[in-house]
Order: structure tokens, then sequence, then C-alpha cells
């Protein structure tokens, strides 16, 4: 698009999102958030490690901790040293007198209450946070540039703007957390696979689970694709919809008699002792995957806090209908579900991302939060872009999406301070 002043505007909306969501919402009841500001205050040095691969595996850390050294030698009289004390975790308070008390209907009420996990005495500020807002005004001015010189089609443009904006992908760069590059990294890894660029979405994949092995959906999608890809060339069929799906069954099944059995357990002790121990912790507990689908699909619109704030319900039978109604119109609409799946890379990105869920519940049943499922989102985003017709028309649903974020941001903030 290049409406200059339209892209500017965007753009500072954006940024006062950003600026709402950091400022007025406390890091500590945000999902992992005292786990990981601790990481942060405690084992990311203010400079930058020697060893690349320390560097990328805390890549969001160090460059906001880096950040956050520059403003505070600039700006030596700042309050920059708010040393807090982690041995007592359920009330935390630190020497520039911010308190945080655990909530004490937390445990009990959980997914889907206005509950606050920290309640606390004052809105924090600190260079932290306004490192955390520089670093992601630089991620940002970055994806605006790429997508003003770089995208041609206006289509996706607006799907790049649309998840920006949307209420699950805004809310989560609220706080610092070693989720933010992989999260907007999403976005492109989309385009390099409706564009074909599987090389590049499979190299980035593996930077992205390297660093976060939570991360590691994206490298379940290209292998399916590539293994469909094979299969295909191999015994001569057109994979359709309809056989992606038996194949996907079956493989899932084996999974399971392989994971049920132990033996996956033990093929991660053998040859990949280091991966065990996030497979481990992200098996923790008792699952239902019905459960998990369902947090995981209204978490892909928007819960606030650590999956305790909800949006209003009018929301997600919005967002469950036009859901519908794109697999309505992609898949059964006119028998669409034989087409073969390499002349779609937008449905076939979004039917594997289906299995890919289903896998990932099965194999790591923690990783059930939207924030970890961005590449289900897009398909859908595209799909509506795509029908888009007029600039007034995709202005009024970003301004739609911003009004709804703050909305809920007021309602956020309102359940919490003392």
């Amino acid at each position: 698009m290049q409406n200059t002043r339209i892209n500017i505007l965007l753009f500072f909306l954006i940024i006062v999102d950003c600026f709402f969501n950091i400022f007025l919402i406390n890091q500590y009841n945000l999902p992992d958030g005292v786990h990981h500001f601790r990481r942060y205050d405690l084992v990311i040095t203010k400079t930058l490690p020697q060893d690349f691969l320390i560097y990328l595996k805390d890549f969001d850390m160090y460059n906001i901790s880096f950040i956050s050294s520059v403003l505070t030698q600039l700006f030596p009289n700042f309050n920059s040293e708010c040393l807090i004390d982690w041995s007592n975790e359920m009330y935390l308070a630190d020497s520039c007198q911010y308190k945080y008390f655990l909530g004490l209907d937390f445990s009990y009420k959980g997914f889907g209450y206005d509950t606050q996990l920290h309640d606390y005495s004052k809105i924090y500020f600190s260079p932290h946070n306004i490192a955390l807002l520089i670093y992601l005004s630089f991620i940002l001015l970055f994806i605006f540039i790429i997508l003003n010189k770089i995208i041609q089609k206006k289509e996706i443009f607006y799907l790049s703007i649309f998840f920006l904006y949307f209420p699950s992908v805004s809310s989560n760069f609220g706080y610092i957390s070693p989720n933010i590059i992989s999260s907007y990294g999403q976005l492109f890894l989309f385009l390099f696979f409706i564009n074909k660029k599987y090389i590049s979405y499979f190299l980035i994949s593996i930077i992205l689970t390297f660093m976060d092995f939570q991360n590691i959906s994206n490298v379940i999608i290209i292998s399916l694709f590539s293994l469909f890809f094979v299969i295909e060339k191999s015994i001569f069929i057109r994979i359709n919809f309809l056989y992606l799906s038996i194949l996907s069954i079956i493989i899932i099944s084996i999974l399971a008699f392989i994971k049920f059995s132990g033996l996956l357990d033990y093929l991660f002790l053998l040859f990949f002792p280091e991966i065990r121990q996030d497979y481990a912790y992200l098996n923790i507990g008792d699952h239902n995957t019905i459960k998990s689908l369902g947090v995981l699909f209204i978490s892909l619109y928007y819960v606030g806090g650590s999956m305790t704030h909800p949006a209003f319900l009018l929301e997600y039978l919005v967002f469950f209908l036009i859901s519908i109604y794109f697999f309505y119109l992609s898949f059964l609409q006119n028998s669409n579900f034989l087409n073969n799946i390499f002349l779609n890379p937008q449905r076939t990105y979004f039917a594997i991302g289906i299995f890919t869920v289903l896998i990932i519940l099965l194999l790591f049943p923690n990783i059930s939060q939207g924030r970890y499922h961005f590449y289900i989102l897009l398909p859908i985003l595209l799909f509506y872009a795509e029908k888009i017709k007029s600039e007034k028309t995709f202005l009024f649903y970003i301004s739609l999406l911003f009004v709804l974020n703050n909305l809920k941001l007021i309602k956020f903030v309102s359940s919490g301070i003392l």
C-alpha cells in the first residue's frame, strides 16, 4: 500500500496498542510472566554475549536488556535498579516500592474468569518497559518497511496488518518474553509457504525451534508437507485434502502408539537427551484433548492475562462463525476437499496446520495456548483479506480491532490495581 499517511497512521496506532499493553498491564499477570522476568532479571546479562548461539537462544531478552542498559547509561538518574526479592513468589516486592500479591481467587477460578494472577499496587514504569517498547517499535518499523517496499499485493498487506492488530497477537507483546520474534515470524513463514519458498521456511523453522522448542509446530508443518509431496511423486497419485486427512490420521495413530508405549521417551533419551527435558516439561499434568482444543480455539482469538481474562461473548461467536464459513467455502463447497493439495498453498497450510495441532496436543499437550498456533489464524485472515474491495472497508475493520483491543485492555486493568 503506497498511501504514506495511512501507513504512518497504522504504524502509530499499533505502537499505541503496544504502549498501553506494556505500561498498563503488569508483567506478572501475563502467561509465564513471573518465570520470564525472573530469568530476564537473574540470567540475562546487560551486554550482548560473544557466543552467537547463546544470544540467539534468548534473542528477545538480550536485545531488550541491551537497550535497557543503554537507556540507563544515557539517563543515569532514572531509577533503573528495582531489585526484586524472588524468595517468595506469593508476595513479590522490590526496592522501588512496587508490590505484587498472588491473587487468592486465581487458583480455584482460573481460566475464563476476570481474575488477576497478581494484584499489584501501581502501574509499573521502568527502563525495561521502555526498552521493550523501543524493541517492538524497531521490529514493527522493519515489518512496515518490508510491507511497503517488497509486498505488491494489497491482500497480503491487508493480511499483515490484520495479523498485527489481531487481539491474540496484539496482547502477546505486552511483556518481556522469549516469544516475541517467533510470534512475528509466523507472518513471514506463512508468506514463504504460500510463495513456495520452502527451503527458507524450513531453515527459519529450525532457528525458531532452537530459540524456543515450543515453536516446533512449524518444523512439523513443513515435514508433513514434504512427506505428502514425496508420496505423491513416488506413487503417482494426486493427493487431495481427503487423502491428506487419511494420511494424517494414520500418522497420528502411529505417533500415539509410539508415545503411549513409552518408545518415544526412550528415543528422546537415546538420541536427543537435550530435548527430553522439554518433552517431559510439556507433558506435565493431566490432559483432556477436547478441553485443550477448546482453550486453543478461544485463546487463538483472545484470552488475556494468564489465560483468565476472556473477550466479550459476541466476539467469540463472530470468530467462530467466520472460521466455520472459511472452512465451508475452502473445503466443503463444490467438493473442494477433492482438489489437489498443491494447487492452493493457503488451504494446504490450514489443513496441515490443523493436523499439526492434533500432533502437538498428542506429543506436547502443554503447548495448547493460541499464541503458539498463529499459523492456523493466518490462512483465515488471508481468506477475508482477499475479499476486501476498498481501502475504506479495510480501515473500518482495523479501527474496529483497535477499539476492541483497548476495550479489553480497560476491562483487564480495572480488575487488578489495588
